[in-house]
């Protein structure tokens, strides 16, 4: 089964995702591993954007880990409820 079956079409023109399926039990193995640095390679060769929906990055060290991977990093906050403080520790990592 080649990544082509894995793509899936969605009903907005031009969109498509791939789910992360079952996750092992130490998700930063996967992170850190070849195959998946392969993988962006070859979505950034036949995409235009990637987005990659990572968990909080407070208290998971995956989204850290997986910025290593990628060409940028959005910060979603929610006003009134994110402490300063913790947008200024992942700033700082």
């Amino acid at each position: 089964m080649g990544l082509d079956s894995e793509i899936i079409d969605t009903e907005k023109e031009n969109l498509k995702i791939i789910t992360s399926g079952n996750l092992p039990h130490y998700p930063v193995e996967l992170l850190e591993s070849k195959r998946l640095s392969e993988l962006i390679k070859r979505l950034k060769s036949d995409f235009d954007l990637i987005l990659v929906d990572s968990p909080p990055v407070i208290p998971y060290s995956d989204a850290s880990v997986l910025s290593s991977q990628v060409d940028g990093v959005l910060l979603v906050v929610q006003s009134g409820r994110t402490r300063r403080e913790d947008i200024q520790q992942v700033q700082a990592t």
